[in-house]
């Protein structure tokens, strides 16, 4: 019990510095050369990012870090171009709200939930454009981020799409804007900046 409350201690430190280092470099990271870069023994590392992955919260291939607090480098329907670099995040939450966090402008590429039509606008340091998309919101606790909440939380094209996907128990029973989301990703992310 002593070491898991160590683990939670580092949990957030280390993630925190691996999102940055992600974000900087693009590339997935060996768990030793972000041991190295953040300063610490590989074998905690590798036990921190172990605890991460199964509450959802970091993705590794191996032990190589690929995605974590939402970033990721492993493909998914939400296509990030940022500094110059693809990305993908989780969910919707996370591709508007890392820019907006950041205030760094942004290419977003994703799809609606419902008709699967193609979501994809420009954030300008990190202010998302005004459109009539939604966000679908998770509010209920999740035991893992990346397995639970993510997969609920996606882009509908207006509130009727939203709305049609509500009423077939589609989606969750709340949506937001893309004001909103950004507010919310400032919240979040705000250390990362």
């Amino acid at each position: 019990m002593v070491e898991q409350l160590n683990l939670v201690d580092h949990d957030d430190k280390f993630a925190k510095a691996a999102f940055r280092l992600l974000l900087n470099d693009a590339t997935p990271m060996p768990m030793g050369t972000l041991a190295e870069r953040i300063g610490v023994e590989q074998a905690l590392v590798t036990r921190v990012f172990d605890h991460l992955r199964l509450v959802g919260r970091a993705e590794t291939d191996g032990d190589r870090l690929l995605g974590v607090y939402g970033l990721t480098l492993k493909p998914t329907q939400h296509r990030l171009t940022l500094r110059g670099s693809t990305f993908f995040t989780w969910c919707a939450f996370d591709i508007v709200g890392i820019p907006a966090a950041l205030g760094e402008s942004a290419e977003i590429a994703s799809v609606c939930a419902h008709c699967r039509a193609v979501v994809s606008f420009a954030m300008t340091d990190g202010e998302p454009p005004s459109l009539p998309l939604v966000v679908s919101w998770l509010s209920e606790r999740c035991d893992s981020i990346r397995d639970q909440f993510c997969p609920a939380v996606n882009f509908y094209c207006d509130r009727t799409h939203y709305q049609a996907a509500l009423n077939h128990g589609q989606a969750p029973d709340s949506a937001l804007s893309l004001e909103q989301v950004a507010e919310m990703g400032r919240h979040n992310w705000g250390w990362a900046r």
